[in-house]
């Protein structure tokens, strides 16, 4: 490939986010006295994802998301909970919570060996910071960009140019972004002029009018794909 830079989604991409989700969850209505049940995840998982849109979209700040999607989540659950102390809570065990896709290690330690690569992730300084640090796959990445921590998040141009700046501002023919979320990662990258390879290891149906450049389902495709030529 003719890439020499490799910028990273996190979570979804690297990052078993899902299970990490899913253990601060429980471990939030466990620090209530509230029971949990399995649907429940589900539930979160719906509401936080339109919440992260919204943001996207910039039609909702990040500390308003904290608190409003546990408002909405336990309305639609039935229960009468605090929704502040909940959010508190839950970036709390979020934060403590770093789990790697399977074979995410091994696949950043071999492209490490011909790529310069950035983690560049929308999420919670808070939260994004104590996962990563705890971290085997970390200091692999020249940079680290955390969206809250910058003050712009995914797709908006100013992330993006952020990120050129810190690595030196490489042609962007060089430079391809892969990540799993085609509203943030890859209409990112389809907007600033780079690559893009969609990882969609859900095998999710592309609705939308966002055209990556590759597509793969796991990381052995990726490894291919990156190591072809």
């Amino acid at each position: 490939m003719k890439y020499s830079w490799l910028l990273f989604d996190a979570d979804g991409t690297l990052f078993d986010f899902d299970k990490s989700q899913e253990k601060a969850l429980e471990r939030t209505f466990a620090e209530m006295n509230i029971e949990f049940k399995q649907e429940y995840h589900a539930v979160y998982t719906r509401v936080n994802k339109i919440m992260w849109e919204q943001r996207e979209q910039g039609l909702l700040a990040v500390a308003d998301l904290k608190t409003k999607r546990f408002e909405i989540f336990f309305k639609e659950i039935r229960i009468s909970a605090d929704s502040v102390n909940a959010g508190k809570n839950y970036l709390r065990f979020l934060s403590r919570e770093s789990h790697l896709l399977d074979g995410a290690e091994k696949l950043i330690r071999e492209l490490n060996q011909k790529y310069n690569m950035v983690l560049l992730t929308n999420g919670l300084t808070s939260v994004q910071k104590p996962r990563f640090q705890d971290s085997p796959i970390t200091h692999y990445f020249k940079e680290i960009i955390i969206s809250e921590e910058v003050g712009f998040s995914k797709p908006q141009k100013e992330i993006f140019d952020l990120t050129f700046s810190r690595i030196d501002n490489p042609p962007k023919d060089k430079v391809v972004i892969i990540g799993d979320n085609l509203g943030s990662d890859i209409l990112g990258g389809v907007n600033y002029g780079i690559d893009t390879i969609w990882y969609n290891a859900a095998g999710n149906t592309n609705n939308k009018d966002i055209k990556p450049t590759k597509e793969v389902s796991n990381f052995n495709e990726l490894r291919k794909l990156l190591f072809a030529g």
